[in-house]
């Protein structure tokens, strides 16, 4: 076989090794969201901003975790008997498209202090904006759990408080999962580099 072909193998696999490695991480993590764990520490917010740090497609960086949630919530649906759809479930998913573009911004910046500050901003954003939608949806009709003024918001978002505090440590544990589980197979497997760091100086 010639060096030319020797170099077109190696280039293929090159172009899969990075795709393929990004969604095992992502396969192995969303796993964990079918297994029993506390309530919203969950790993698709770390998820998302992993998918748009690092995917070159913005398009699969918004669907490959929001495809992730959606198959995770037909398999909890169907194993536990959880609801498929709420009345926020729309809002949910579109918090999800959040963390995506807070990756973007991410993808010159994966150092430690930036993730965290993602992670933090995502976490807080998902917890403003779905209360808001659950104090919303249940505080209206018969069985309302809130009054539909300023106390009941208030109330709705002290009683989230321990979720909060599940959301932000899932997203801390799984983006040091997610990021440091790929800078350490790159540091190690050079076809897991984006291609532009594999490209040789120019003289």
């Amino acid at each position: 076989m010639s060096d030319l072909s020797n170099s077109e193998n190696r280039d293929t696999q090159n172009a899969w090794a990075r795709p393929a490695f990004l969604c095992l991480l992502i396969v192995a993590t969303v796993a964990m969201r079918v297994v029993p764990h506390p309530w919203n520490f969950a790993p698709v917010g770390a998820v998302a901003l992993f998918g748009g740090a690092t995917f070159r497609s913005k398009w699969a960086a918004f669907l490959v975790p929001l495809s992730a949630m959606f198959i995770s919530d037909v398999l909890l649906s169907n194993l536990k008997g959880y609801d498929l759809f709420t009345p926020i479930t729309a809002v949910i998913y579109a918090c999800y498209v959040f963390y995506a573009a807070l990756g973007f911004w991410l993808r010159s910046r994966r150092q430690a202090v930036p993730i965290a500050g993602a992670a933090l901003t995502g976490a807080v954003v998902f917890y403003l904006v779905t209360n808001l939608a659950a104090w919303w949806a249940l505080s209206t009709g018969p069985g309302a759990e809130y009054t539909r003024d300023f106390a009941g918001l208030m109330s709705s978002y002290v009683l989230a408080l321990p979720f909060f505090g599940n959301t932000l440590l899932g997203d801390v544990v799984f983006c040091t999962m997610l990021f440091g589980g790929l800078a350490l197979a790159e540091s190690k497997v050079p076809a897991l580099r984006p291609e532009s760091s594999m490209q040789p100086a120019a003289a």
